[in-house]
């Protein structure tokens, strides 16, 4: 199985060993909440009130960006219900406010960078397609802050003391190095935990996109 992620990441980092055919494929196909946007009525949006509750909580885990900030609150939309290829996808997000707390969490051995990208709420949507389907049997995205950008890919989160329900180790880091990991929990719901022990939950609604 691992030898098989490796294979998947390689192919990612290295398009050109693909074939024509399958990569011009993958650059046709748009992302799950831009198809919605475009090609049906209703759309997937962050209700106002939602927005209030969760910059609080972003806010109380010690995040201080407000554009990262932003991109977290993009993730939660885009992970409401993401598709590719007309096939759903549930890929956990694990956000980081710098680099200290990725080392903390992931040793090197574990993590494979893809990319960097703006620190913007516009660049959520190319991660989350870049890493969606290589984030699965323990594997899962990261997105950390770097000065004026972020760095991601995805590392082994299996090993990780989220994804293995033990809190213990996520409350060292607490407000000091805030980390958020993202996650699809049902139809339209995502889950939102942090290095300070609190959850929250975001149910969200169809709205009329004009």
């Amino acid at each position: 199985m691992i030898e098989s992620i490796w294979r998947r990441i390689t192919e990612k980092m290295f398009p050109q060993t693909q074939p024509k055919a399958a990569a011009t494929a993958n650059n046709q196909t748009p992302s799950a909440v831009a198809e919605i946007a475009k090609n049906v009525p209703d759309g997937y949006s962050i209700r106002e009130s939602l927005q209030g509750a969760l910059h609080d909580f972003v806010r109380n885990s010690g995040f201080e960006n407000v554009h990262l900030e932003e991109m977290i609150r993009e993730f939660v939309g885009m992970l409401a219900s993401y598709r590719e290829e007309d096939l759903p996808l549930f890929p956990e997000v694990f956000v980081f406010s710098s680099p200290n707390g990725l080392t903390a969490l992931a040793p090197s051995t574990t993590q494979v960078t893809l990319g960097s990208a703006k620190l913007a709420a516009d660049s959520a949507s190319a991660i989350v397609k870049n890493c969606a389907t290589l984030a699965a049997s323990g594997w899962a995205i990261f997105v950390v802050k770097e000065q004026d950008d972020v760095r991601y890919g995805v590392f082994r989160a299996i090993r990780h003391a989220l994804a293995l329900g033990d809190e213990e180790s996520m409350l060292g880091l607490g407000r000091d190095e805030p980390v958020v990991v993202i996650r699809n929990r049902g139809h339209l719901t995502v889950e939102l935990r942090s290095t300070t022990g609190t959850r929250f939950t975001a149910a969200l609604t169809t709205t009329l996109t004009r």
